[in-house]
């Protein structure tokens, strides 16, 4: 028995459109967290409690977490899928 083209067709984008979404349900989960990198002068980690403390590699940076940068500072995040996020001086 033949297949009408049309419902092959729909199935098939299905099928396309849902690994699509899965695919960046999970990537959306991988950028949750990131770890310090790399540190150059002063760099603190804000914490949602507590004062800013000195940021040191391989500190761990959670979304409810900040990093600050300070004059002619700067630092590095790493991702857990690897992408990497250079933070120049004074940032926030």
């Amino acid at each position: 028995m033949k297949k009408p083209f049309g419902q092959i067709f729909w199935g098939g984008l299905i099928v396309l459109f849902w690994f699509v979404g899965a695919e960046r349900l999970f990537a959306a989960d991988q950028l949750q967290q990131a770890r310090v990198s790399q540190v150059i002068q002063d760099v603190r980690v804000l914490e949602t409690h507590g004062a800013p403390r000195p940021a040191a590699v391989n500190d761990k940076v959670t979304q409810v977490m900040g990093v600050r940068t300070g004059v002619e500072s700067r630092a590095e995040l790493t991702f857990t899928d690897l992408t990497i996020t250079r933070l120049g001086a004074n940032t926030v």
